[in-house]
C-alpha cells in the first residue's frame, strides 16, 4: 500500500485532479532522475518545457509563472550541460529556437480567446528577437485582432428629408 502511495502520480496518470500543473509534476520527476548524459538531460528538460507550455495554453498557469518556469528550466539546462560535458562556458540554451515557436503558441492562445496572454507572449517574443520583422508583425496583428473595431457613426438624415417627411405628416394629419 505504501508503494502505491509513493507512485500515485504514475498510477493515476495525466487525468488526475491532484496535480493540475503537469509541468510541475514533470519538473519534480526530472529532479529525481539521474540523467546519464547531456542528451538525455536535454530531452527530459524539453519534455518538461512542453508540459509547462501546455499548462499555460490550457490556462492552468498564468503568464508570469510560465515565464519564470521557462527561465528556471533554461538555467537548469545550462547547468546540466556544464556538469555533463565539463564545459565551463556552455553555449546558451536556445529556447525558443526561433521566433515562430512563441508565435504559434500565441495563435493557440488567441483561438482559446486568451488575448492578454497571447499579447504578453508576443511582447516577450519581440524582446527575445528584436530584429525579427515576423515577431513584430505578429504582435501588431494580435493587437489589431484583439482591439474591438470602433463603431462607424450613422450619418444624420439631411434636413430636406426631415422637413419633407414632417410636412407630409402634418398635412396628412390636418386632412383627417
Amino acid at each position: 500500500a505504501l508503494a502505491a502511495l509513493l507512485n500515485f502520480n504514475d498510477i493515476i496518470g495525466k487525468g488526475d485532479t491532484v496535480n493540475l500543473v503537469y509541468g510541475d509534476v514533470a519538473y519534480n520527476k526530472l529532479s529525481g532522475e539521474h540523467l546519464l548524459n547531456s542528451d538525455s538531460a536535454m530531452v527530459a528538460y524539453t519534455r518538461c518545457m512542453l508540459e509547462y507550455e501546455n499548462d499555460f495554453i490550457d490556462g492552468v498557469i498564468p503568464y508570469d509563472y510560465f515565464i519564470s518556469r521557462v527561465n528556471t528550466l533554461k538555467n537548469d539546462m545550462a547547468a546540466a550541460k556544464v556538469s555533463k560535458t565539463n564545459d565551463p562556458n556552455p553555449i546558451a540554451i536556445a529556447y525558443p529556437v526561433d521566433e515562430t515557436h512563441y508565435i504559434n503558441m500565441s495563435k493557440m492562445l488567441l483561438r482559446k480567446r486568451k488575448k492578454d496572454d497571447a499579447i504578453s507572449l508576443l511582447k516577450y517574443n519581440t524582446s527575445l528577437f528584436p530584429e525579427s520583422a515576423m515577431a513584430a508583425e505578429s504582435l501588431n496583428n494580435a493587437f489589431k485582432t484583439t482591439v474591438a473595431p470602433k463603431p462607424t457613426p450613422k450619418k444624420p438624415a439631411s434636413k430636406k428629408s426631415k422637413t419633407k417627411q414632417g410636412g407630409n405628416y402634418s398635412k396628412s394629419r390636418a386632412k383627417s
